[in-house]
């Protein structure tokens, strides 16, 4: 967890975060592209993680998550993509999705996705916080 006594804060991503994501993206993973939509989450006011999504039909395709070098493995992907599920599940999409990466698929198999062809995916239950396969 962050450092006793910080909490994380997680929204979704507003216009007038725009800057403050391409500033941390082009420090913690130039190679990414800011999301047009998606989470953040800050810790002490710091933008410290971006999850960057887009919509097709039902789903919710995941296409980005970075978080601050300095803070992985301290659980903050995971409240990213629990937050995510519960801004997701409005209005009524049934699935998040993410690709079939090395790097990440393990983590996102933690947190309850499953294979379904080049894909992994988690059912989101639209009108609630129940989220799972």
């Amino acid at each position: 967890m962050p450092a006793k006594g910080q909490h994380l804060y997680v929204r979704p991503i507003v216009d007038a975060d725009r800057t403050a994501i391409a500033e941390f993206l082009a420090r913690e993973a130039p190679e990414c592209d800011p999301p047009a939509e998606g989470v953040i989450g800050k810790l002490v006011g710091d933008l410290v993680a971006v999850a960057g999504t887009s919509r097709r039909d039902d789903e919710v395709i995941l296409e980005v998550v970075v978080v601050a070098n300095s803070l992985r493995r301290k659980r903050i992907g995971r409240a990213l993509i629990e937050a995510l599920a519960t801004y997701a599940a409005s209005p009524a999409p049934r699935w998040l999705v993410a690709r079939k990466e090395e790097g990440t698929v393990a983590f996102l198999r933690r947190l309850g996705f499953h294979d379904r062809g080049d894909s992994v995916v988690r059912r989101i239950e639209p009108g609630s916080d129940k989220v799972g396969p």
